[in-house]
């Protein structure tokens, strides 16, 4: 018994994606990479259960005597670092102005929009925004925010945890 490798099917050629959009306007994303699109198949369902299973004991949630729910939270500044100085609005980070482009660099003449993407944006909570970058698989998330409405990315980091990027106050 012999198995011949097809030289066109590369590993990990066999890709699922799964998408689900559920209630409450969130989206879950699961995408898997294997051998056999059998094996991408029972992954990709595994990831996504787990990820159904976790949006939905954070939907309901833990309910208090006043009836209030409480939502499990991501760190989302760090104040050992420069961006977590600056969400907290400490003073002594010294903040330095654009000044277009580096030394060196040549500008780039042709740049062009490829694909553009517009969709509802309800208000949200921050703890609301770190749980959707939980179910997407993207390196961040921006959504609006319902404290002060403007528009904000949360963003996995490097370092772990969580970050928050919200336009200046003019």
């Amino acid at each position: 018994f012999t198995i011949n490798k097809n030289p066109a099917v590369k590993e990990n050629a066999h890709k699922i994606e799964v998408t689900v959009y559920v209630k409450d306007s969130k989206v879950i994303r699961g995408s898997v990479s294997s051998v056999s699109e059998y094996s991408s198949i029972d992954l990709v369902t595994d990831l996504v259960n787990r990820k159904l299973r976790k949006y939905k004991e954070r939907k309901e949630g833990k309910r208090t005597a006043s009836g209030v729910r409480t939502f499990y939270t991501n760190d989302i500044s760090d104040s050992s670092d420069v961006e977590g100085a600056a969400v907290q609005g400490q003073d002594d980070v010294q903040q330095e102005e654009y000044s277009g482009i580096p030394e060196g660099y040549a500008p780039v003449e042709d740049v062009s929009v490829v694909r553009r993407k517009k969709f509802p944006m309800p208000p949200i909570s921050i703890e609301d925004a770190t749980l959707c970058l939980d179910y997407l698989d993207h390196d961040f998330y921006v959504f609006r925010n319902s404290e002060t409405k403007e528009i904000n990315v949360v963003y996995r980091r490097a370092e772990g945890g969580v970050g928050l990027i919200e336009p200046e106050q003019a």
